[in-house]
Parts: structure tokens; sequence; C-alpha cells
């Protein structure tokens, strides 16, 4: 099972540390999809299930986090290796 801790720093940014396999833990990161987030933010995410026994397929493309910048709210995409802004908007 992969694990990924995200919180954002004393500078404001946000970061970003994994453990995807047995060699430990990786990070931290600071991926240029965070950039700009407002200075204490929420960060929520979202995550396929994480127990064998659902019947949830695994894919990384459900993997998402949502958070401030500027006072509007962004959505971040994990496609397995890297983070990517979204295209996520209020209707």
């Amino acid at each position: 099972m992969n694990t990924y801790i995200i919180w954002q720093d004393t500078s404001g940014a946000i970061q970003v540390g994994w453990r995807d396999d047995d060699s430990g833990w990786k990070g931290p990161k600071a991926y240029s999809a965070f950039a700009g987030a407002d200075n204490g933010t929420s960060i929520a995410c979202i995550t396929p299930t994480a127990w064998p026994v659902s019947n949830l397929q695994e894919r990384v493309d459900l993997a998402r986090c949502y958070f401030q910048a500027s006072g509007v709210l962004k959505e971040v995409l994990f496609d397995g290796a890297s983070w990517a802004l979204g295209s996520f908007s209020l209707i």
C-alpha cells in the first residue's frame, strides 16, 4: 500500500512525503501544482480504498486533493507519479 502525507510548512508551501516501496519514506517534495496555497489553508484529499476486501479497483486517477489559493478552491490530481492541477470548478 502506498502512503502519502500532505501538509503545509511554516513558509506556506504544501509538501508531500510518501512511502511507495520498502525503501522507506521519500520527500518531502513541493510539487508546482500546490503552488500559491493560501497560508493556513485546509487540505482535503480523497483516495481510493486502502482495504483489499473492497470491490473498488485500484486506480490512481481517483486520488485528488483540494485547497485554497487566493481564496479560490483548487483541485490537484495524482497520476501515480506526480501531482497536476485539475480542472475543478463550482457549478
